[in-house]
C-alpha cells in the first residue's frame, strides 16, 4: 500500500507518470496493481524481469529475476507489458567470455539453443545474437529489450534485430529444437 500511496503522490505532483518493478514476481505484481485498484489509484504499467532466450544456472546478481514460463503465460494472457533486461543473455549469444557470463549461462540447453540461433539467422542474414534479441522481442504481448552494447557497431546490430520478424514456429523451435 504505502508504494503505491507514494508513487501516486509523486504523479499527482508532476514527477512521474508511469512506472514499473524490476525483477518483480507476477504475484506482487498483481498484489501491487489489487490494491491500487481497490484505492482508486494507478498501478503498475509494465513489469522489468530477465526475459531471454537463453535459460540461467542461477540468477547474475542477489534477487534478479529471470521470469519463468508460468509468468510468461500471465503475460500473453493479460497483455501486461515486459521490459527484459539482459534480452540478450549477458552476451551468450554474441560470445562474450567472462566468469560471470560462464556462471549463469553455459549449460547444454543454451549451447543447443546458441546453435539454432546461429542456424536460424543464416536464413535472415543475422547473427545468433540478432536472433536471440528477435526471440525475446516476438513473445505473444507487448515487450521491450533492454540491451548493453559497448560501442556504437554493437548498438546499430543490437537495433537491426528489429526487423527480424520471427514466426511463431521460429519461436518454438528456438527454444526447444522442433
Amino acid at each position: 500500500g504505502p508504494l503505491v500511496d507514494k508513487l501516486n503522490e509523486l504523479k499527482k505532483r508532476g514527477w512521474v507518470d508511469h512506472w514499473g518493478g524490476s525483477n518483480w514476481h507476477v504475484d506482487r505484481i498483481k498484489e501491487f496493481n489489487a490494491y491500487a485498484a481497490e484505492t482508486g489509484q494507478q498501478g503498475f504499467t509494465v513489469n522489468n524481469p530477465n526475459l531471454s532466450l537463453a535459460t540461467v544456472n542461477e540468477p547474475m546478481w542477489t534477487d534478479c529475476h529471470t521470469i519463468p514460463s508460468d509468468e510468461r503465460a500471465w503475460h500473453t494472457e493479460t497483455q501486461f507489458p515486459l521490459f527484459s533486461w539482459s534480452a540478450g543473455g549477458g552476451g551468450w549469444f554474441a560470445y562474450v567470455e567472462s566468469d560471470d557470463v560462464t556462471r549463469v549461462y553455459a549449460n547444454e540447453e543454451n549451447r543447443r539453443r546458441r546453435e539454432r540461433a546461429e542456424e536460424l539467422g543464416k536464413k535472415f542474414g543475422a547473427t545468433a545474437n540478432q536472433v536471440a534479441l528477435a526471440w525475446t522481442l516476438a513473445q505473444p504481448y507487448p515487450v521491450w529489450a533492454l540491451v548493453g552494447p559497448a560501442n556504437v557497431d554493437q548498438l546499430k546490430a543490437n537495433a537491426e534485430a528489429c526487423d527480424i520478424a520471427l514466426s511463431p514456429d521460429d519461436v518454438r523451435w528456438l527454444e526447444n529444437g522442433d
